[in-house]
């Protein structure tokens, strides 16, 4: 699945155009996906009790659906299927069960997952500080505007997951670096609703960690000193060396406290496509306008102007109701909060151990990815959508080993 991931990000690209490069990328997923088809079918049993797959699978119906209204509205079954794709990686999740049996170790497949996400968010990271004119000079390492900032949560949050299933100091010390890296990444790209987010996100953990008492309030505030201070001394470092207009990203931030906000053309763009949308969805309020539909928006990132391919909308709540209405936004939401209340009882349920904290992970995340969905859609987005699957994939392929090692137990008790 990780490999599926890396031929997105190099097959699939930032254009409109349908290249032969798509074509590729389409073939070797379907390929993939019938190879994987029996084993889901010999697990149906296991992994359709979550109500995770339940309303994963009222998801999938409802895009089917999605198809007679945008037929209604003229839009073409190419676009619906466009729009479509994206959410396939959806379909990862069911894989969960028989991709994680018993002998498989989750935690050295979530390792190589961090490795790759660390690897990816450095040229993201450059990108995105290229778009926003932090420096002059484009990195042309992965020249791709379809791909966010939004992998730093990802990141930062699994990063946590081995932070705290840490034996010794040295493992624990390293795994925090990690996490800081992601922070430090998200801030560097100037995305503030990336770092709001990671923040919101560790401080949903920290309720958590807290309920158990297993942290302290003097200790939260501690750690939170510790990262401020880490970000002032890259923020200086970085002044330093004169490369990056570190005056421009700090201004970045300050401006959303005053009303020059309200004048950046990022900010302006999201504005104007909000309110598309709004009028789309009051247009078919109990449907919506169906998978398909798109604002033709042209949205600034610094001084680089794009459309993306994924019918995008930044306020991905709005994107629900434009196209699925009010009752599809409903089954969509039932879906992503179903993963949130599977998360928080699973990290309760356990004992300590790495499947604990990848739980206490996983709450945080969605709460992340919630919040940043406001204003940088996550739940539509591609490389979003890819990682996510896995990760609720391997939350419910963690749950059936628990469960085949209970049954198990119950057995040597009664024998």
């Amino acid at each position: 699945m990780i490999l599926l991931v890396a031929l997105q990000v190099l097959f699939l690209g930032g254009s409109l155009q349908v290249t032969s490069e798509k074509y590729v990328y389409g073939a070797f997923f379907c390929v993939l996906m019938l190879a994987w088809l029996p084993g889901v079918l010999r697990t149906r049993r296991a992994w359709i009790k979550p109500g995770i797959t339940k309303w994963l699978l009222a998801v999938f119906v409802l895009a089917v659906i999605s198809r007679w209204p945008g037929s209604e509205h003229g839009i073409p079954a190419g676009d619906w299927f466009r729009d479509l794709s994206p959410m396939l990686n959806y379909s990862w999740i069911l894989l969960g069960v028989c991709a994680f049996p018993p002998e498989v170790d989750t935690r050295k497949y979530a390792l190589s997952l961090l490795t790759f996400i660390a690897i990816l968010t450095v040229p993201i990271t450059l990108q995105w500080m290229y778009y926003r004119s932090f420096f002059t000079n484009s990195p042309d390492l992965l020249d791709n505007a379809t791909l966010g900032p939004v992998v730093t949560l990802f990141g930062a949050f699994l990063a946590a997951a081995f932070v705290f299933d840490a034996k010794d100091k040295r493992t624990k010390r390293k795994f925090v670096f990690f996490s800081l890296g992601f922070l430090a990444a998200a801030f560097l790209t100037g995305t503030r609703i990336a770092v709001a987010s990671i923040v919101a996100g560790f401080f949903i953990y920290f309720l958590l960690l807290r309920r158990e008492r297993k942290v302290s309030f003097g200790s939260a505030i501690s750690a939170s000193i510790w990262v401020a201070g880490g970000l002032l001394v890259l923020v200086v470092a970085l002044a330093a060396t004169k490369v990056i207009d570190v005056s421009g990203m700090l201004d970045r931030y300050t401006e959303t406290t005053t009303s020059e906000m309200l004048e950046d053309d990022t900010v302006k763009d999201r504005i104007l496509e909000s309110i598309d949308g709004w009028n789309a969805f009051m247009q078919s309020p109990v449907v919506g306008q169906g998978l398909g539909y798109r604002t033709e928006t042209v949205y600034t990132v610094g001084e680089v102007e794009f459309q993306p391919e994924s019918f995008y909308m930044h306020n991905f709540y709005i994107y629900l109701l434009a196209k699925f209405g009010i009752v599809g936004s409903i089954v969509f939401l039932a879906f992503l909060i179903s993963i949130l209340r599977h998360a928080i009882k699973g990290y309760f349920r356990r004992l300590d151990g790495f499947d604990k904290y990848y739980f206490g992970s996983m709450a945080a995340l969605m709460v992340a990815l919630l919040m940043m969905s406001i204003t940088a859609a996550a739940f539509n987005d591609r490389l979003s959508t890819a990682l996510l699957g896995i990760m609720v994939g391997t939350m419910i392929g963690m749950d059936q080993r628990r469960s085949e090692s209970n049954d198990a137990t119950v057995l040597a008790i009664s024998g």
